[in-house]
């Protein structure tokens, strides 16, 4: 819908404190990517239909930029990465760029960008810690010793025969026919919602410090806490606006669409790749 806008980079910058081996951090990332399918997938259209693709093998050379000799290393940083951030990565490439970047003799910043498609925040957490692991095995080189982790792949044939089920199938006749019930328009103040587009104005209200601090300690009560203190927060403002949109309107069913984890089995929490499902509250 807007090719030319990096809305789905996902950004992660982490500060490495002490002298860093960089020929061995590139051997630890060109080891993830070749036990990272995902990381190797590239999506074309086949007859106007986008399709996955795996490479089997793919050079991934981490970039060293260097702003160690630089009158003021962070400033020099800060320019690179705004700039940065905003390049698109496109489909038919595999959709991550990464770097190293210096700004002392002890002190590198590692980037990287992964395109949404291919990630999510658990993906990204997996990536930090086995590159970690893989860095410790190859300043030993210990790297042929990794046993490879499950696929991504694993997980679609996992969802394809999930899909077959008789169980399967009858929750899905569930809530098709949930959701076929009558639904009336969101109502403000007696008027309806005219625009049904995809468009978006973003608002920013500032609650402080002291109301901030209030629904934090809420997020943190056993009916609202969830797997994080940001997961939580949600659950807050959700309860929030369906509290105020009925308030609005008075109807007694409201809906509200929102991605949501979808990782549904112990194989998958261990797995680089998008997990995230949509779905209705």
């Amino acid at each position: 819908m807007a090719p030319d806008v990096p809305l789905y980079n996902v950004v992660q910058a982490f500060t490495i404190h002490g002298p860093l081996d960089v020929p061995a951090f590139r051997q630890a990332f060109q080891t993830l990517v070749e036990h990272s399918d995902v990381l190797r997938t590239v999506i074309r259209e086949v007859d106007g239909i986008p399709q996955q693709q795996v490479q089997k093998h793919v050079p991934s050379f981490v970039e060293l930029v260097d702003f160690s000799q630089d009158t003021d290393p962070q400033v020099s940083y800060r320019a690179w990465i705004d700039k940065r951030k905003t390049q698109l990565l496109p489909f038919v490439q595999p959709l991550f760029y990464t770097a190293l970047v210096k700004l002392a003799t002890d002190q590198f910043i590692w980037y990287l960008a992964q395109h949404h498609i291919i990630t999510d925040a658990l993906s990204g957490d997996l990536v930090f810690k086995r590159v970690a692991a893989y860095y410790e095995k190859a300043l030993d080189n210990r790297l042929g010793q990794i046993p490879l982790p499950s696929q991504y792949a694993e997980h679609i044939a996992y969802e394809h025969d999930l899909r077959q089920t008789a169980d399967f199938q009858q929750a899905a006749a569930y809530w098709r026919k949930l959701n076929q019930r009558p639904f009336s328009p969101t109502d403000f103040y007696g008027r309806s919602l005219q625009d049904t587009s995809l468009r978006a104005v973003r608002i920013t209200n500032d609650l402080g410090p002291e109301r901030s601090a209030r629904l934090r300690e809420i997020a943190r009560l056993g009916s609202f806490s969830s797997s994080s203190s940001d997961l939580s927060l949600f659950t807050v403002f959700a309860t929030l606006l369906f509290a105020t949109l009925q308030r609005i309107n008075g109807h007694k069913t409201l809906r509200l669409g929102t991605p949501f984890h979808g990782r549904p089995t112990v194989t998958s929490l261990e797995i680089v790749g998008l997990f995230i499902e949509m779905g209705l509250l």
